[in-house]
């Protein structure tokens, strides 16, 4: 994804020298969408001369003070002998913005035109369209000028959960799931899609009491990933919680049965290859090294 931004002539200059490496912005609606690996294309207010750069890294802070003490002055483009103080950006903006959204540094690398350009769609063919998956053939034009005539893409219209659940002995739930595409049951951790009106985190909720009948405390969210970004738009957040309570199973068409397994049967399940699900695999291997259990 490529964004649009605006800077005044002395925090443009400081970026394309390469010694601010970290902009400053209000975490609201717009900036929370940006992620590692965006495009920021900025303008410079007083010359409309423009930049490229690529997002290295993101952190997310309660307010400025937290964000400045966090970095070295030079990083977020104060100079030697200035002195770094979070009350200037009260300039761009108001203390009640703040508070309710809190505040980004978005860790850049300057780069150069070519290296910015993405394949561009020139046509699209519908194949198959529904609420579930879509389908479709795109004409797309490549950095190099070449014309692919039939780029398929998956297309899923709605995002999805997984979740990797603990109980107080530090044991993950799995549950083995009756999957009709590869024909066999396979361990895994709950996940489904996120449906209309929902969060992430109800929909978290709802397939954990829906595939396991638990219901979570210390819900924590872990990443977001694509599973197969070369020709699918799939989106699937990553979760790891405790358990609260637990009932029986409400989903018995897809799951089979529930084991709380000893982290350590889990490991070996996944060393010997006894799941291929990749989406639970990336969530077990995640929630082992970033959750507290």
């Amino acid at each position: 994804m490529i964004y649009n931004m605006n800077l005044w002539d002395d925090s443009f200059q400081a970026i394309k020298g390469k010694w601010k490496t970290i902009e400053m912005r209000l975490n609201d609606e717009k900036r929370s969408a940006i992620n590692v690996g965006d495009a920021i294309e900025f303008t410079n207010t007083k010359t409309n001369e423009k930049m490229h750069c690529i997002v290295e890294k993101i952190y997310k802070y309660r307010d400025f003070e937290e964000l400045y003490s966090s970095h070295d002055k030079l990083s977020i483009g104060y100079k030697e002998g200035e002195i770094a103080d979070p009350k200037d950006m009260l300039q761009y903006y108001s203390k009640a913005d703040i508070e309710k959204y809190g505040v980004l540094g978005i860790e850049l690398t300057v780069t150069d035109d070519e290296s910015l350009q993405l394949p561009e769609m020139l046509e699209r063919t519908t194949l198959y369209e529904s609420d579930y998956v879509c389908l479709y053939a795109d004409k797309v034009k490549l950095p190099s000028g070449y014309i692919i005539d039939k780029y398929h893409q998956i297309h899923y219209p709605h995002e999805s959960v997984v979740i990797a659940i603990f109980n107080e002995k530090a044991e993950i739930l799995m549950i083995r799931e009756k999957r009709y595409t590869v024909h066999r049951l396979e361990w895994e951790v709950p996940a489904g899609r996120i449906e209309d009106g929902e969060t992430k985190e109800e929909a978290a909720r709802r397939e954990a009491m829906e595939e396991t009948g638990c219901t979570l405390k210390e819900l924590k969210f872990l990443c977001t990933q694509n599973p197969a970004n070369g020709m699918s738009d799939c989106t699937l957040h990553v979760f790891a919680a405790k358990v609260d309570s637990e009932n029986s199973i409400q989903d018995v068409d897809e799951v089979a049965y529930k084991k709380w397994m000893p982290i350590s049967e889990v490991k070996e399940l996944l060393k010997n290859n006894e799941t291929k699900d990749g989406v639970s695999i990336l969530a077990i291997l995640f929630a082992l090294q970033f959750y507290e259990c």
